[in-house]
């Protein structure tokens, strides 16, 4: 039983660190937007009248090419106009297609899989997806703006997507994240973004598109102001403070996490030094580590061990990934901003509770521990960053989350406060003048050379 609480507790600890990543998620929220604006019209409804969105199933090339024109605003021209194709497969069932096809196939933003067939319910890959998107976003492929090859990478360029959506199966959800993620982006040349070009031609609502204009002028104005703050900090000197508290059955096991940690990238390579202090359950444990040269120096307060660094390469490499460009807007569910009497400014950002749940299931579904793991349940998560005069002094964030595993349910709920201390040069780290007294750490089975396993 001990064992078993300590894995589940494991399990609960895994989902809260894996929570903001995405292979695969319900982007529902997104395709109701996009049905409330007149784009994404489901492939049917429910017996109270609400849209079928089918997420979970691949898009055909026929859905693909008519959210395409959707997008370009061309769909009364569409519908209204007479159009002569030479696909044979656009009749009988597939009729209702032939307005959206005939007005793509005519201006020249579509072709058939051959002469005589479109294809009209075949699937829909990412890579053509996105092709068309950019193409309504103005872009052209015939003129050298991008090519098909390369439209997954100019597409995460311009902030369409990010690598974890296309990861797995391109499915319809994928489509609903993609199609709202273009309706934010700036049109090719311009700053105007899409959905404000739909609004100006009259092919979406002004009123109803007005909180969507509103929340992605917000979102960009955060994303500016971040990456101005990360693009100067190589180096951050950052106090934590994170309580939570799990409870399972009639037990409540409360934790407090304070910690100190001072980052900095240098000529000499990545260095570190973190001092924490973790109580669960009323027992302290302080823990001291130290990175420097490639190496990790560890200080529990009963040992001192020593290890190579190895993960330096893939935490640099993370930073510059999650540096390189904001999360899509598909991401988040709001965003506010709140202005203080002494200059300082807030933004709040929400991710909803049910998109990560499901990112959540994905993620750990990925790593095979689908089998522990009957649901993941998370209310949403917030997540608050205060900046004066243009530089980032502190963060907060919440995520409440329920976990159920090997028959028992874990419920945990984190606050997670930071101030910033320091920041660039400011940054001073300090190592301990024994660190050539720890020593190498004990080679672990996992470590050993496989011969000596095999023995």
């Amino acid at each position: 039983m001990k064992n078993s609480v300590k894995r589940l507790l494991a399990l609960v600890m895994t989902c809260a660190m894996l929570s903001v990543c995405a292979l695969a998620a319900d982007f529902t929220s997104c395709a109701d937007e996009l049905h409330d604006l007149g784009l994404f019209q489901g492939t049917g409804t429910d017996a109270n009248g609400n849209p079928v969105y089918d997420l979970d199933s691949a898009p055909t090339r026929a859905q693909a090419v008519t959210m395409l024109v959707r997008l370009l605003g061309k769909e009364t021209e569409a519908q209204e106009g007479t159009w002569e194709v030479p696909f044979t497969d656009l009749d009988g069932a597939n009729a209702w297609a032939l307005p959206y096809v005939g007005y793509a196939y005519a201006n020249g933003l579509t072709n058939g899989e051959s002469d005589t067939l479109f294809g009209t319910n075949n699937a829909c890959s990412s890579q053509m997806y996105c092709t068309l998107v950019l193409r309504a976003l103005g872009y052209d492929d015939a003129a050298g703006d991008f090519t098909y090859d390369n439209a997954l990478t100019f597409a995460t360029e311009k902030g369409l997507l990010d690598s974890f959506l296309t990861s797995g199966e391109f499915l319809r959800d994928e489509v609903a994240a993609i199609s709202y993620a273009a309706l934010v982006t700036p049109m090719n040349g311009s700053e105007t973004l899409l959905v404000e070009k739909l609004v100006e031609e009259g092919a979406v609502d002004a009123t109803g598109a007005q909180a969507l204009i509103d929340k992605a002028n917000l979102y960009a104005e955060y994303c500016a102001l971040n990456a101005s703050v990360e693009n100067q900090a190589e180096s951050i000197d950052m106090t934590t403070t994170m309580n939570m508290t799990m409870s399972m059955a009639d037990v409540q096991v409360p934790m407090t996490v304070e910690a100190n940690q001072k980052v900095a990238l240098t000529e000499e390579g990545f260095e570190m030094a973190t001092t924490t202090a973790v109580t669960a359950m009323g027992t302290p444990q302080n823990v001291e580590v130290y990175v420097v040269d490639g190496v990790m120096y560890t200080n529990d307060g009963t040992n001192k061990v020593k290890a190579p660094y190895t993960a330096v390469d893939d935490m640099l490499g993370m930073a510059q990934l999650s540096s390189a460009a904001a999360s899509p807007l598909y991401y988040i569910s709001d965003i506010t901003k709140t202005e203080a009497e002494d200059g300082a400014v807030t933004y709040t950002v929400t991710m909803s509770g049910e998109l990560l749940s499901s990112l959540t299931e994905s993620v750990m579904a990925a790593m095979g521990q689908s089998q522990d793991m009957a649901g993941v349940a998370m209310g949403n998560v917030t997540m608050s960053m205060t900046y004066v005069d243009d530089v980032l002094t502190s963060l907060a964030a919440t995520m409440p989350m329920s976990v159920t595993a090997e028959g028992q349910t874990v419920d945990m709920d984190i606050e997670l406060t930071s101030v910033i201390n320091a920041m660039g040069d400011d940054v001073v780290i300090e190592f301990p003048e024994d660190l050539d007294t720890y020593v190498e750490m004990p080679a672990t089975e996992t470590d050993a050379p496989i011969a000596d396993q095999a023995e």
